[in-house]
């Protein structure tokens, strides 16, 4: 927990001088403060789930996961509805989060497990950041990855453009989520798997996954093509039919993401950290200047089409290592 506590507190101030250096308004540093408070609750309450995996007992951590994000996303929805104010709207998804996290994780935490939660700076702090960095660097280059759009086009489009382009990409989110909601199930799987060396059982298992979430994307863009406008100009109480064919390519980048998604938690049980952080130095270079080129010169387009491209670019990368690794592993054990 301590871990937890200390990485927390660098990532605050991290985030606060990147706002501070960027200028940007008070305003927009309370909304990231706040969103990032509120993963903080969710990095914490991982110390428990890491109990849960021990323990088998996987259901429990998916259906908190499950819980935390439908409550949360409609005290969000509910809250802006009510008070047109995203800054109340995201204090309440902290107050849900906090509830959540007591009433259910710690609970069930309780039950299943004898350990006890407590918060020492004295054991293998130093040692357990040390050894987890690389985990951090390629964690926070994903991030950046998956968000640079957002950066850029700070510097070359108004705030109403930004918040329609925060809009359309909503949905991108829910596939993440989704990767992840199918992924956490089969975790112990991998585990042993890799644990027995049984590198065909662990590439079948993760084709089938890779499949599964092929057919999610299909039926997503299906359901957006008819539906997500409307959704979206329900939930947000704008115009925004002109963007359809920007949502749908959103939807379509969000299935190389979310296959990544799958991918680095493989990579990372295989002990296959370096290649991983050098992927995402590569992708994150590439990544700035396509994104910087197209939005330049396209606004919004140009972000949509810039976030396409850099996650196709993120997906065959990771794609290609994946092969490779497997395949050596394979050839290795005979």
């Amino acid at each position: 927990l301590s871990t937890r506590v200390v990485s927390s507190l660098i990532g605050l101030v991290i985030i606060v001088l990147f706002s501070i250096i960027s200028r940007f308004s008070l305003f927009k540093i309370g909304v990231i403060v706040l969103l990032y408070l509120y993963r903080d609750i969710e990095a914490l309450a991982d110390t428990m789930h890491g109990v849960f995996h021990i323990n088998n007992e996987l259901p429990v951590s998916g259906k908190a996961f499950l819980l935390r994000t439908l409550l949360t996303n409609i005290t969000l929805i509910v809250v802006d509805l009510l008070t047109h104010n995203i800054i109340i709207s995201i204090i309440g998804m902290i107050a849900i989060n906090i509830l959540i996290v007591w009433l259910y994780d710690y609970r069930k935490f309780k039950k299943i497990s004898n350990f006890k939660i407590k918060l020492s700076f004295k054991d293998n702090t130093k040692k357990i950041l040390k050894e987890s960095f690389s985990i951090f660097a390629f964690s926070f280059l994903n991030n950046m990855i998956v968000n640079i759009q957002r950066y850029v086009l700070t510097y070359y489009v108004s705030a109403d453009v930004e918040s329609i382009f925060g809009m359309i990409i909503m949905p991108a989110t829910i596939m993440i989520i989704l990767s992840l909601s199918i992924y956490n199930p089969f975790l112990n799987k991998f585990k042993s798997y890799q644990k027995d060396k049984d590198y065909h059982k662990m590439n079948k298992l993760l084709i089938n996954i890779i499949a599964s979430l092929i057919v999610i994307a299909i039926v997503g863009l299906i359901g957006c093509y008819f539906l997500g406008i409307p959704v979206l100009e329900f939930v947000y109480g704008i115009e925004l039919d002109e963007y359809k064919m920007l949502l749908l390519t959103i939807i379509l980048a969000s299935l190389f993401s979310s296959i990544v998604s799958v991918y680095s938690p493989i990579l990372t049980l295989l002990g296959k950290n370096t290649i991983q952080l050098i992927i995402h130095v590569i992708c994150v270079i590439i990544s700035l200047l396509i994104s910087w080129l197209l939005i330049m010169n396209n606004g919004l387009s140009g972000a949509v089409l810039s976030y396409l491209i850099s996650l196709f670019i993120f997906f065959i990368m990771y794609t290609i290592a994946y092969i490779i690794i497997i395949r050596r592993l394979i050839n290795d054990k005979g």
